[in-house]
């Protein structure tokens, strides 16, 4: 048994793989190229990943899978060039794909500040906060950001709004 059987056997098959990438609006192998079995198959495994993490944020040196994180960031790319096919587009989004992994990362950090302020009162999050060391992090570079004039002015406003 293959290394891949052995961490997918608990899994999704590669059938109910199939059946569900043609449920979200995909057919396999629409021309029969290998461009396209290789997309299906990374989207597959990227499906494992989403199960397993949670979410789609693929690191782009992903030990686990290498070609999965490459994928991953070829695809951001591809889009970014506004070169993805729709149905592909459509099919990442509807798995929960982010496309800008950075404004996504963002986003979550602001999120938890603004928990952080509702439980605190404020937003003097420490640098190392022990609760949550990844906030105290992100914060401080929030921090070092806007005094070096790099922090972008719509986010210097929105934490300018929260306090």
């Amino acid at each position: 048994m293959s290394n891949i059987q052995d961490v997918n056997r608990d899994r999704l098959t590669v059938a109910m793989l199939k059946s569900y990438s043609s449920h979200l609006g995909g057919t396999a192998n629409r021309d029969g190229s290998r461009y396209d079995s290789s997309w299906e198959e990374q989207f597959a495994a990227l499906v494992l990943y989403e199960q397993e993490h949670g979410d789609c944020l693929v690191p782009k040196h992903y030990s686990e899978d290498p070609k999965l994180g490459n994928w991953v960031q070829r695809q951001r790319a591809i889009y970014k060039a506004g070169e993805l096919p729709d149905d592909r587009k459509e099919r990442l989004v509807n798995i929960g794909f982010v496309f800008n992994a950075h404004d996504s990362l963002w986003e979550e950090q602001f999120a938890a500040l603004v928990r952080y302020k509702q439980k605190h009162g404020d937003c003097m999050v420490p640098n190392l906060y022990s609760e949550d060391p990844k906030l105290g992090r992100w914060v401080n570079t929030q921090r070092v950001a806007a005094k070096a004039g790099e922090l972008p002015d719509d986010r210097k406003e929105r934490l300018v709004n929260i306090g």
